[in-house]
C-alpha cells in the first residue's frame, strides 16, 4: 500500500529482498532481512525484523540518534563547567552511564534476544530523555542564574507587540470549564503520541523511514535543551502568576493534570524556546501521515489541541508557539534532505 493510501510496506516474510538500495538477497539467518546500511531507497525490512546478528561492531550497532544525543548531553555538561558550575554533573554523567550500559548490553546480548536488543538500541535516547530531563535544567540553571539570564519580558512584549494586548491573559479571561478539561487531556495526550508512533513505526514502517523519523524525534528534543540553554524562559504561569486567572474545569482529570505538571515544572525547568510540544507534535503528524495514516487521524485532534492548549493553559507564550513550528518544519526538511540513519 502506498504512502498515500495508508502504511508503508513491511518486511516480506520469505526476507529476499535485502535493506540495501541493491536489492541482493538477504544474508541473515533465519529468513530474517538483512539490515539497512546506507541512505539509498529504502527496502521493506523493519526495524523488527532487522538481522542485528550482522551488526558485530558497536560502529555498526551506533545510530545517528544515539550519537546526537550523547553530542547535546556533553556539550551542556561543558557549558555548565564554562559558566563556572559543577552542580549535578555528576547526577547527568551517571544516568548517562547507566543508559550507555543498557545500549551496550542490548548489544552484547543482540544474538540471544534480537528484537528487544534492537528496541533498546534504538530506544535509549526517548528513554533516557524524561529520565534526566529535570537534572540537566538544574545543571544548565545552576550556571544561568534566574534573575539575570530569564528572557520572559522579551517574550511576552514579542508576543503583545502582534497582538496588542497579553494574548495568554485574554485566553484566561475567555476560559470555559469544558474547552479547559478537553484542553488540558489533549495537552497530557503529549506523552502518548511521538513515543506510539514510535512503536509502531518500529514495527511496521521500512527501516529507513523508521531511522528517519527517529532522527527527527531525537533532534526536536535533544536540540530543545541547547535552545533552552541559550534562551531560558519560565513561561507564563510560572514568570507571571499573578497576571493571569486561574484555570478551572469540571473534571477531575483537570486538576490532576495541573498537579502533575507543577510537579514536574520544577523553577530550574525553563523550557520554553521554542515550543517543543508543538514540535514534536508536527513532527508526530508529519510522519503519521506519510508512514502510518490510521495513527495520523488518530492523533490529529488531539494533537491540534495540544498546540492550542500550549498557551491556554499558560505553558508558553504565542511566539514560542511559532518558533515551534519553525523548529518542526526545519527539522523536518534537514532529517529528509540529509537522511542521517
Amino acid at each position: 500500500m502506498s504512502a498515500s493510501s495508508g502504511e508503508r510496506p513491511v518486511a516480506d516474510p520469505a526476507g529476499t529482498q535485502n535493506a540495501d538500495s541493491g536489492g541482493a538477497p538477504a544474508a541473515g539467518t533465519g529468513g530474517a532481512p538483512a539490515a539497512h546500511a546506507g541512505n539509498g531507497p529504502a527496502a521493506q525490512v523493519t526495524a523488527l525484523h532487522e538481522d542485528v546478528t550482522q551488526l558485530r561492531t558497536l560502529r555498526q550497532w551506533t545510530s545517528f540518534a544515539a550519537v546526537f544525543a550523547l553530542l547535546v548531553i556533553l556539550l551542556l555538561i561543558f557549558d555548565a563547567l564554562m559558566h563556572g558550575s559543577t552542580a549535578h554533573i555528576a547526577g547527568v554523567a551517571g544516568i548517562t552511564a547507566g543508559f550507555i550500559l543498557l545500549w551496550y548490553a542490548a548489544f552484547r546480548f543482540r544474538t540471544r534476544i534480537p528484537r528487544t536488543a534492537n528496541f533498546i538500541r534504538y530506544m535509549t535516547p526517548l528513554l533516557l530523555y524524561p529520565v534526566m530531563y529535570g537534572i540537566v535544567h538544574a545543571m544548565v540553571t545552576a550556571g544561568r542564574p534566574s534573575e539575570t539570564h530569564l528572557i520572559d519580558r522579551v517574550l511576552l512584549d514579542i508576543d503583545i507587540a502582534i497582538f496588542g494586548v497579553n494574548p495568554i491573559a485574554w485566553l484566561g479571561a475567555h476560559q470555559h470549564p469544558l474547552v479547559t478539561d478537553l484542553l488540558y487531556l489533549a495537552y497530557f495526550s503529549y506523552y502518548l503520541g511521538m513515543p506510539v508512533l514510535m512503536i509502531l513505526m518500529f514495527r511496521g514502517s521500512r527501516l529507513g523511514d523508521f531511522r528517519r523519523a527517529l532522527a527527527a524525534m531525537v533532534i526536536g528534543w535533544y536540540g530543545a535543551l541547547i535552545s533552552y540553554a541559550l534562551f531560558p524562559a519560565l513561561g507564563p504561569s510560572r514568570w507571571m502568576p499573578d497576571e493571569l486567572p486561574v484555570l478551572t474545569g469540571w473534571l477531575p482529570t483537570t486538576e490532576w493534570i495541573q498537579g502533575f505538571l507543577a510537579a514536574n515544572l520544577a523553577p530550574a525547568v525553563r523550557d520554553c524556546v521554542p515550543s517543543m510540544h508543538t514540535g514534536v507534535t508536527l513532527l508526530t503528524l508529519m510522519y503519521a501521515w506519510r508512514f502510518h495514516r490510521t495513527f495520523f487521524w488518530i492523533f490529529l485532534l488531539p494533537g491540534i489541541g495540544i498546540i492550542a492548549a500550549t498557551m491556554y493553559i499558560q505553558a508558553h507564550y504565542v511566539i514560542d508557539v511559532i518558533l515551534g513550528f519553525i523548529a518542526a518544519g526545519t527539522i523536518y526538511v534537514l532529517v529528509e534532505r540529509y537522511r542521517p540513519v
